[in-house]
């Protein structure tokens, strides 16, 4: 008798838990979803959208879904809880009292100019040395050939970059092309 209700609690337990563990996998893709279809909603709007118009579009979506999403899943207070929860992860942002929408992340034009004239300073720089080190031997292509890839830049990009040697009044090119600093001196 012990064991035929060992063995029926244990059939009960092992039930009990596939039918745990089936709801909290239900629940986990329900969540994922709601969070997708938020999502979704607050990037096609080309306004900001209140809790209750953000449930009503998921409300509508809803029956479109191959998992099982209850009523309460889908309450005012429910998906007030997954906005707050995503303006908290960054993923969407908060305006107005009860207004979400996608958040933007500031986009630097000047990023990529500002990585460009690094590298053509550097590279100016490297070349200066080269032609300290040996007047009259490179010209801008050979400099180029010589020390150009180490910085990422074009052939042209690169023969900006050193002209600013000559501006500067740093260097100088002879007839033939060929660079030479301005002093021998090194400061």
């Amino acid at each position: 008798m012990a064991a035929l209700i060992g063995a029926i609690w244990s059939a009960k337990e092992f039930v009990v838990s596939r039918q745990r563990a089936k709801e909290l996998s239900r629940a986990q893709k329900t969540d994922h979803w709601r969070k997708l279809a938020i999502h979704q909603v607050l990037m096609t709007s080309e306004q900001f959208l209140s809790t209750s118009q953000v449930t009503e579009q998921l409300r509508a979506s809803s029956f479109d879904q191959n998992i099982e999403i209850k009523k309460n899943e889908l309450s005012l207070p429910s998906v007030r809880s997954v906005l707050m929860e995503m303006v908290a992860d960054g993923t969407i942002g908060q305006v107005f009292p009860d207004h979400y929408g996608i958040v933007q992340i500031p986009r630097d034009i000047t990023v990529g100019a500002v990585a460009d004239n690094i590298r053509g300073n550097r590279a100016a720089r490297d070349a200066f040395a080269e032609i300290l080190k040996h007047p009259g031997r490179f010209t801008t292509q050979e400099l180029f050939e010589e020390i150009g890839g180490n910085f990422d830049l074009s052939s042209s990009d690169f023969a900006l970059a050193i002209l600013v040697l000559e501006q500067n009044h740093a260097a100088k090119r002879d007839q033939a092309g060929k660079w030479s600093p301005t002093s021998s001196k090194e400061n």
